[in-house]
């Protein structure tokens, strides 16, 4: 029987993450949330979704199935980079509709 899981590599770069979806169904996008932070925490260009989405889909076995987030009780908190309610929201909107599963850590709420 097959069981979905979701494995936690805390690293940024989309070759090595995704080389553990060989031995794991899906694992947190952490390339993606680095670049989430970035774009929506300090400002960053918006065309770096579209880059990393994109190397994403080279690097990953399957995008479809991987976890997004945007916070979680491992990294600092979205609200403690940058506390603009509206980039908040900008990013729970982005988490909901990218491909792949959308995860909501208690304290994001």
């Amino acid at each position: 029987t097959k069981v979905y899981s979701v494995g936690e590599v805390l690293n940024g770069n989309a070759e090595y993450v995704g080389s553990y979806q060989h031995h794991i169904p899906a694992l947190l996008n952490y390339p993606l949330w680095y670049t989430l932070n970035d774009v929506y925490g300090y400002e960053g260009s918006m065309w770096k979704l579209w880059d990393v989405l994109e190397n994403n889909r080279k690097k990953f076995k399957d995008t479809h199935v991987l976890g997004v987030f945007m916070d979680n009780h491992d990294n600092a908190r979205f609200l403690s980079r940058n506390s603009d309610w509206n980039h908040l929201s900008s990013m729970i909107a982005f988490n909901m509709f990218v491909e792949g599963i959308p995860i909501f850590y208690y304290g994001t709420e």
